[in-house]
């Protein structure tokens, strides 16, 4: 497992991004958000301990939020 660190705002990967990874928050939270038209809808925030980003390695799929 490879620890990667991200910055306050910084976009983690995009909707439409190739799902070739997942993440587990280890510190802080993660916000997930949906494009609908010309705003974006929340999802869900995530903190320590969740996972995210396992949809996009399970359906082979492009990523299906921000």
């Amino acid at each position: 497992m490879e620890m990667r660190t991200f910055h306050p705002g910084e976009v983690i990967f995009h909707e439409g991004d190739c799902g070739d990874t997942a993440f587990m928050v280890d510190e802080g939270s993660v916000e997930i958000v949906k494009q609908e038209g010309q705003r974006q809808v929340r999802l869900g925030l995530l903190e320590k301990g969740e996972i995210f980003g396992e949809m996009g390695l399970v359906q082979e799929a492009p990523r299906s939020a921000t």
